[in-house]
């Protein structure tokens, strides 16, 4: 609590569970850096080790959560059980926060933050290196 957006968090909490941290392509294509929530959620962004996103409903404990807002923002978490999950707010009060809630689960449009225009959540599942 107090240090993360939520992507650093999600990539601080793999990293804790044992994981290889998940790295995509950054600057030049050369120096890796930690997925934005934003690309977690977009299947055109691979990340290596875990699956393609896939639909909330094939979410399991130890998957990542992760959701699109407009072209470049998103929201990213890990399912922690049945309908929840764990997410850091790195700009709300107090700075890093964390929650566990049903954040990503929740059935109505723009019931987990998003637009109305924006794409549901979607899952990701490590499949290893």
């Amino acid at each position: 609590p107090g240090s993360n957006k939520c992507n650093e968090a999600v990539a601080d909490w793999i990293v804790g569970s044992g994981r290889p941290r998940p790295q995509v392509p950054g600057h030049f294509g050369v120096i890796p850096r930690d997925p934005s929530a934003h690309e977690w959620a977009d299947p055109r962004m691979p990340i290596r080790g875990w699956s393609s996103p896939e639909l909330v409903e094939r979410a399991k404990p130890g998957d990542v959560i992760a959701q699109q807002h407009g072209g470049r923002f998103g929201h990213v978490g890990i399912v922690t059980g049945t309908g929840k999950t764990v997410s850091a707010y790195g700009e709300m009060q107090p700075p890093g926060m964390v929650v566990e809630n049903d954040w990503g689960f929740r059935k109505a449009r723009g019931a987990n933050g998003e637009g109305l225009n924006d794409p549901v959540p979607v899952v990701r599942h490590f499949i290893g290196r």
